[in-house]
C-alpha cells in the first residue's frame, strides 16, 4: 500500500502537508515515537510563499552508511482545507543507532501548480537522493530543516527535477525557547518562539504531560505520566539529564517549582498523592495524601502554598510548602480541571470546571468562596497574567478564547482559534499567549494586543502542556 504525501513547491523551498491525527494510515503519530534502545528521525519542511509545483512522494527512507536503508513515515494531505504552519513536519520514524549519510525519495507524480501554469510533469524515473551525514543514538531524536529546490521553472518543459538541501536546525538563544510536551512523540519538543521553527525533539517516554521550568539552572521538569517519573531536561545540551523514579502507579500529571528551584512539588493522578522532590539530589523526600485524581498544581509566588486540584475529589487541597502539610481545603463545583492565582499579592484564586459553567473565585488567606461566575460548560485551559489580572479561558468547541476583565469578571474580548485548546500559557516577554491546539497538534503564539497569531509551530499528536523559558 503506498504512503504518499502532497507537498507542494517553488524554485526555492516545497511542503508536505502533514496530518496530526494518530488514527490515520502513515501520519507521524505514536509509530515515530523511537522504540526502546532506537532513536527518531524528524524531517521538518517549509512552505514557499507561492508555491509553483505540486507532486507526490511514494516512499522515502533514511540511507545508513553501509549502503542499507531504513524506510521513513511521509505525511499524508489531510482533507478539510484546514491550514497549516508554515514550517511542517515531512519525514519521519523509528531509525536504528548507527550512522547515516543522507535522505532518500521516490517522487510519483508532479505537476505545475495553477500559478505556474499547470500541466503535469515527468518525475525521476531513480529516487533522488540527499546528502546529510548524521548518527543516531539510543533514545534520541535527530531533528532535518529540509528545503527541496526545483529547478523546473513555469516555462520549462513537462519535466520535475527537484534537489534537496538539509540542515540541522539552529541553536535557540535561552530567552527565545519555548517548550512542549508531546505525547505522539513521546518527547518534548524544543522551540524558537520568535519564528516557531523546532529546534530539537528530546524523548523523555510515555505520555509526557506537564512541566516546569528553571530559568537559573536552564532546566525543565517533565511529568512523565505513563512511566512513574520526572525527566529532568539540561536546556543547554538538549538532553535528559537525570530521571526521578516516583512509585508505581503514581502517574504524575502536574509539576511546580518553589521560586528558589529548590524543591519540585508533583502532583500523582495515580495514588492521590504529591511528592516532594529536592532538585538538587534528585530524590523524592516527603509525599502527603490529597484529594481524588489531582490534575493541577499553581504555587503562590511566595513559595510558601501550593493549591492543589483534585477533579474527582471536586475539592482544592491548599498545601504548607515549608511544614509538607495541608492546612486547609477549597470545595469547588464539578470536575475542576486548572486553578490559577490572582491579584497583587495572589490573594485570588480561580479555579475552572470542565462539568459546570461557573468560574470559582476563592480568597486564598481565609480559603473562602467569594464567587461563582457563569462561564459556560467545557472549560480546558485557564490562565491569568498577573501583570494585567486579565483572565484568560478556553472552552470545549466555542472555538475562542475568551478574556476576561479582573474587576468585573465579564468577556472584555476573545482570540479565535481553530479547534480546542489544550493548554494556555503566558509568554510575558513578548506580551504574548502561547496557545497549545490539541486537535490541531500546533502551538500558537498569539499577540495579546491585536490578537495577532505570531508564529505557528507544528508538533505531533496528544500535545499536553507548554511553557516558555523567561530572561533571567
Amino acid at each position: 500500500m503506498k504512503l504518499s504525501g502532497r507537498l507542494f513547491g517553488t524554485a526555492a523551498v516545497v511542503l508536505a502537508a502533514a496530518s496530526c491525527a494518530p488514527a490515520r494510515l502513515g501520519t507521524p503519530a505514536d509509530r515515530v515515537a523511537p522504540p526502546s534502545g532506537s532513536s527518531a528521525l524528524y524531517v521538518f519542511i517549509r512552505e514557499p510563499a507561492a508555491p509553483l509545483t505540486v507532486f507526490e512522494v511514494s516512499a522515502a527512507s533514511a540511507i545508513r552508511g553501509d549502503g542499507g536503508t531504513v524506510p521513513l513515515q511521509v505525511a499524508i494531505e489531510p482533507t478539510g482545507g484546514r491550514p497549516f504552519p508554515p514550517e511542517r513536519l515531512w519525514l519521519s520514524g523509528p531509525v536504528p543507532p548507527g550512522s547515516y549519510v543522507g535522505l532518500r525519495v521516490t517522487f510519483v507524480s508532479a505537476s505545475r501548480a495553477a500559478s505556474g501554469g499547470g500541466g503535469p510533469l515527468e518525475v525521476p524515473a531513480e529516487p533522488v537522493d540527499a546528502s546529510f551525514p548524521f548518527t543516531a543514538t539510543r533514545e534520541a531524536a535527530v531533528v532535518v530543516n529540509a528545503e527541496l529546490r526545483s529547478r523546473t521553472q513555469p516555462g520549462d518543459p513537462g519535466r520535475f527535477d527537484p534537489e534537496f538541501v538539509l540542515v540541522p536546525p539552529g541553536k535557540v538563544a535561552s530567552g527565545l525557547l519555548g517548550l512542549a510536551s508531546v505525547g505522539g512523540w513521546r518527547a518534548v519538543a524544543l522551540f524558537d518562539k520568535r519564528t516557531g521553527r523546532i529546534a530539537s525533539i528530546i524523548p523523555v517516554g510515555h505520555a509526557p504531560a506537564a512541566l516546569a521550568i528553571d530559568p537559573e539552572r536552564l532546566r525543565a521538569y517533565v511529568a512523565v505520566t505513563g512511566d512513574d517519573v520526572v525527566a529532568v531536561l539540561d536546556l543547554v545540551e538538549d538532553r535528559v539529564r537525570e530521571r526521578v523514579e516516583l512509585r508505581s502507579g503514581d502517574a504524575p500529571r502536574d509539576v511546580v517549582l518553589t521560586p528558589d528551584g529548590r524543591t519540585l512539588i508533583v502532583a500523582n493522578s495515580g495514588s492521590d498523592t504529591v511528592s516532594f522532590v529536592d532538585t538538587t539530589a534528585g530524590v523524592e523526600t516527603d509525599r502527603i495524601a490529597v484529594g481524588s485524581n489531582p490534575v493541577s498544581l499553581v504555587i503562590s509566588r511566595d513559595g510558601r502554598r501550593a493549591f492543589v486540584v483534585a477533579e474527582r475529589g471536586s475539592s482544592v487541597s491548599v498545601v504548607d510548602v515549608t511544614s509538607r502539610s495541608i492546612v486547609g481545603s477549597i470545595a469547588t463545583d464539578t470536575a475542576p480541571v486548572q486553578a490559577r492565582l490572582g491579584g497583587r499579592a495572589d490573594e485570588l484564586l480561580y479555579v475552572a470546571h470542565a462539568w459546570s459553567p461557573n468560574l470559582l473565585v476563592a480568597d486564598t488567606s481565609s480559603l473562602a468562596t467569594l464567587r461563582r461566575i457563569f462561564v459556560g460548560n467545557g472549560a480546558q485551559a485557564l490562565e491569568v497574567d498577573r501583570q494585567s489580572g486579565r483572565l484568560f479561558l478556553a472552552r470545549r468547541g466555542t472555538g475562542k478564547i475568551e478574556i476576561f476583565d479582573p474587576a468585573s469578571l465579564l468577556p472584555i474580548d476573545e482570540i479565535p482559534v481553530r479547534g480546542d485548546v489544550a493548554y494556555l500559557a503566558l509568554e510575558r516577554e513578548g506580551n504574548a499567549l502561547g496557545v497549545l491546539l490539541g486537535e490541531a497538534c500546533e502551538v500558537d503564539v498569539v499577540g495579546v494586543v491585536g490578537r495577532k497569531i505570531l508564529t505557528r509551530t507544528q508538533l505531533g499528536p496528544d500535545p499536553a502542556a507548554l511553557g516558555f523559558l523567561e530572561a533571567r
